[in-house]
């Protein structure tokens, strides 16, 4: 996770609004959807994205409040 510190930082620019898995994985970073799952959870469990309210498979970053 923290060893592409750059392309984490172009992932999480992307997701200011919520996309679906698929997207982030085709469009976005150009890896399978399992490496693209994983990498998502690891922002999940670092507090940084959620699976978004509006349908499963589609991840935001957390709003801070």
């Amino acid at each position: 996770m923290k060893k592409d510190i750059q392309n984490n930082n172009f992932i999480l620019q992307k997701l200011r609004q919520p996309v679906h898995i698929s997207y982030i994985a085709e469009q976005i970073i150009n890896k399978s959807i399992f490496e693209t799952q994983e990498i998502i959870n690891d922002f999940v469990e670092e507090g940084l994205v959620v699976e978004s309210e509006y349908g499963k498979g589609y991840y935001m970053l957390k709003k801070t409040k």
